[in-house]
């Protein structure tokens, strides 16, 4: 046997492994929460990427009193590993129900935002992360806080989806 037949049939092997380990179809958790004056325009979400072979998709999304929501959102996010490590950012998001709906029709095949309403409010989901293969298994937390002066966000939430498995390098010479 070639050393190039050796390598093919190793990587081979090591592809059927990483499709294996993952979970068979796409796997979703999703949390929403409604803010309180407790809370104020906070919100904390525990969710578990336990699997390394797949790859994870997590999304922000947030509820909006319709007709008063602000052109765009900024959010303080904070995320803490399974062993304590703490990664933070601050992001903007549009916001804008119109802007964002017209977006949308325009660009139908557009899927990193998302938007839903009633006649009293509206819901938008942004892609916060997509193509995560998280380095620890276990337990993460993300602390979402926004910046709203004009009181019109009502709660926030978030949705993980899994199912995506890890790709070989195409290259396997």
């Amino acid at each position: 046997m070639t050393s190039k037949s050796v390598h093919t049939r190793l990587s081979a092997i090591l592809m059927c492994a990483a499709i294996a380990a993952c979970s068979v179809g796409e796997d979703t958790q999703s949390q929403f929460q409604d803010f309180t004056k407790e809370s104020g325009q906070k919100a904390s979400f525990s969710f578990v990427m336990s699997d390394s072979a797949c790859v994870y998709t997590v999304d922000l999304m947030a509820r909006f009193i319709k007709g008063q929501g602000p052109e765009s959102v900024t959010a303080d996010i904070i995320i803490v590993s399974p062993s304590g490590i703490t990664g933070t950012e601050t992001v903007t998001l549009p916001s804008d129900y119109s802007g964002i709906s017209r977006y949308l029709r325009e660009n139908p095949s557009e899927k990193r935002i998302d938007i839903a309403g009633t006649t009293s409010y509206y819901d938008i989901r942004w892609q916060y992360r997509s193509g995560i293969i998280p380095q620890e298994s276990g337990t993460w937390t993300m602390n979402v806080s926004f910046r709203d002066s004009t009181g019109s966000i009502t709660g926030a939430g978030i949705i993980i989806t899994s199912g995506g498995q890890m790709t070989p390098n195409d290259d396997i010479d």
